[in-house]
């Protein structure tokens, strides 16, 4: 299917066509296109906001603004635009420019099928299908409490029907998204739920070829007398022609115009992933600072041109010099930086060296053949620890100092400023170790408190690691993820929590962590034989961690009720902030919701928290479940829960864990 509207933002003058239909524009009313000009001024001059948006393309259907008229609005404004800014816009413009017409015009199709699904007006339909027919619109609901699934054919096309057939249901949906984007559409979908916000997000639809249709959604949810969820309805729109545009703005906006390496943004955008996955892995990396010795007099005397050659021809054998995997950005007028990931001190000097030498040998132009230009090099090692890209900046550029110090054309090699404080530095192999050690872990516990009383009603069981560099679940569970034993972990955490239970008293609960994964692969007869024998299984309830999300619904759901027929009861964590979703709460129905910490801070009676809290309360109560607010800290929080009518609280104002 085609791109709702294509957009060239690359050209002098930006066109915004329809796919299929070059249609003539009539003028907009005046009011509404001085509304539009104002919202958009909003959204590129300052953070885009979608409910700007909204209120836009809400404001645009009400005043019965005609479908014809929606792109001519939108090119006047950025026109306008334009010529208040001198007649360009800056690349983050452009590209807010395009992200506002998508979210504006799938608000507008969102009141007119929300218009017409109230009143069922024909002319609200009309507009609608014009609209679909034009810019390529879908519409889909989803009840929820039959989970019947419909959609019409454009959303169908638009989700891969030409490859698995039309969505059957929700859950078909969402196999069909792009792997990395379910967690986060799933969340978004929560926010919904509790939060009574319209939906707006954009995710990928992955093809058995590999490539991606990208999709913009935006939802509502209808409540039924009582404030309990019954439907959600929505539209959506192919912006995958958006996106590629967005994709040349983004390469624009990160790359150098002349030379076509990284510019300094790129750069630092690099890094940061670079770092994070340095600090994974525990790889060296080295940085190199290259600058041109006498580059000023190749301008003075030989003209800009043959300096802009120079340039050019110097970026070029950088980038012939170094790995796929390596960066090369221009920083300064005829200053460069190389990085080396995974690269050694003695691998990174011959690197260096080639690089300082083939700049010297380079012909610059057959036109001056004698014309040649040398190189002075700093060398340093990035820090292993977490070092701040612009430490690594300062420190490469005083290396290159040093070098243009001991005359030109010198190499100057630094080792890193950052020294660990310890005797002797772990590698990641011993950390692994470690962590697969079951005896490398011991368990505390933090009272589950009656809000009312506060009696203490049971405790929820916590895992710490021996190792002092990873110690709590945050830094074992996530170095687990990263080198792929998470399962394995995670499993040693939990026998060790079964087996402190053993001391609490029997009529106590006593809740025990589990990730989604662990739980999924593993069987309920391999954790029901941690617990102790010498209690009634009902006293025990799994929490679903949700430090990551659900993977396969059915084979977890399976093991849950395992679980469930031996008494144990199961509890959704973190939920309202982590990655929780409306589909698991939906799926497992537990018979525990643990309220993150997030909800709870700071709560207020005016404030969204407390009515998310009483939309969620609301969802809870509808099978019988039972909510516990976590991170409770101060008195005026616990007062504002038990107006609310939770029973169980938990937090640091009853203890610390012990």
């Amino acid at each position: 299917m085609e791109s709702g509207l294509k957009k060239h933002p690359l050209k002098s003058d930006i066109e915004m066509t329809s796919p299929s239909l070059h249609i003539q524009f009539m003028n907009p009313a005046t009011q509404t296109s001085q509304d539009y000009l104002a919202s958009l001024r909003s959204a590129v001059c300052s953070v885009e906001d979608s409910n700007l948006c909204f209120e836009l393309g809400k404001k645009l259907a009400e005043a019965g603004t005609e479908v014809e008229s929606l792109e001519y609005q939108h090119n006047q404004a950025v026109e306008q635009l334009r010529l208040e800014q001198g007649g360009l816009l800056e690349v983050e413009q452009e590209r807010a420019c395009l992200r506002f017409q998508v979210r504006t015009l799938l608000a507008f199709a969102d009141i007119l099928q929300e218009d017409w699904r109230q009143n069922l007006g024909i002319e609200s339909r009309e507009q609608l299908e014009l609209l679909r027919d034009t810019a390529g619109i879908g519409t889909w609901s989803w009840d929820l409490r039959t989970r019947a699934f419909q959609a019409d054919q454009r959303f169908h096309l638009l989700h891969g029907s030409a490859y698995w057939g039309p969505v059957a249901d929700r859950e078909d949906q969402l196999r069909r998204l792009h792997p990395a984007d379910v967690e986060r559409v799933a969340k978004e979908t929560l926010s919904l739920l509790v939060d009574d916000e319209p939906l707006s997000v954009d995710y990928r639809i992955l093809h058995p070829d590999r490539t991606c249709t990208h999709v913009s959604l935006r939802a509502n949810l209808v409540r039924d007398a009582d404030g309990v969820p019954q439907r959600l309805f929505g539209v959506c729109l192919d912006i995958t022609e958006n996106c590629r545009v967005h994709q040349e703005l983004e390469e624009l906006s990160r790359s150098d115009p002349l030379t076509g390496v990284l510019n300094r943004r790129g750069l630092t955008s690099s890094l940061e992933g670079e770092v994070e996955r340095r600090r994974k892995s525990g790889n060296e990396m080295q940085a190199l600072f290259i600058d041109l010795d006498d580059f000023k007099r190749i301008n003075d005397v030989y003209g800009h041109s043959v300096g802009d050659v120079t340039l050019q021809l110097v970026s070029q054998l950088l980038r012939s010099s170094v790995r796929s995997t390596d960066y090369v950005a221009r920083i300064g007028g005829d200053e460069f930086l190389v990085i080396l990931p995974n690269t050694t001190h003695s691998e990174a000097m011959p690197i260096a060296r080639k690089i300082s030498r083939s700049i010297e040998e380079m012909t610059i132009t057959s036109k001056f053949p004698h014309l040649r230009v040398g190189a002075s090099v700093g060398l340093v090692s990035a820090a292993r620890e977490d070092e701040m890209i612009q430490d690594l900046l300062v420190r490469t550029e005083r290396a290159l100092h040093s070098a243009k110090r001991m005359g030109k054309g010198q190499i100057f090699y630094e080792d890193s400023l950052f020294k660990t404080g310890d005797d002797r530095s772990q590698s990641f192999t011993e950390f692994l170790a470690e962590l697969h050690d079951p005896a490398g872990y011991f368990a505390v516990r933090q009272p589950l408190v009656c809000a009312h009383s506060l009696e203490v009603l049971g405790y929820e069981f916590l895992t710490r690691s021996r190792c002092e560099a990873l110690r709590s679940p945050e830094d074992f569970l996530r170095f687990a993820m990263d080198a792929g034993v998470a399962n394995v972990v995670d499993a040693h955490a939990f026998a060790t929590c079964a087996a402190a239970a053993h001391s609490v008293d029997p009529d106590l609960q006593c809740h025990l962590n589990l990730l989604p994964s662990t739980l999924e692969n593993g069987s309920p007869e391999q954790w029901l034989r941690h617990l102790p024998g010498n209690r009634d299984f009902g006293s025990f309830c799994i929490e679903i961690s949700e430090k990551e999300s659900v993977r396969h619904p059915q084979r977890l759901l399976s093991n849950i009720e395992g679980l469930r027929a031996a008494g144990v009861r199961v509890a959704l964590d973190d939920v309202g902030y982590g990655h929780s979703s409306l589909e698991a709460l939906l799926l497992l129905e537990p018979e525990v919701v643990k309220v993150d910490r997030m909800m709870v801070r700071g709560i207020t009676k005016e404030g969204d928290n407390y009515r998310a809290f009483q939309n969620l309360l609301k969802v809870v109560r509808t099978w019988g479940g039972e909510v516990i607010a976590e991170g409770v800290e101060r008195q005026e929080e616990l007062e504002i829960l038990l107006d609310l009518g939770v029973h169980q609280v938990q937090g640091f104002l009853f203890g610390q864990p012990e």
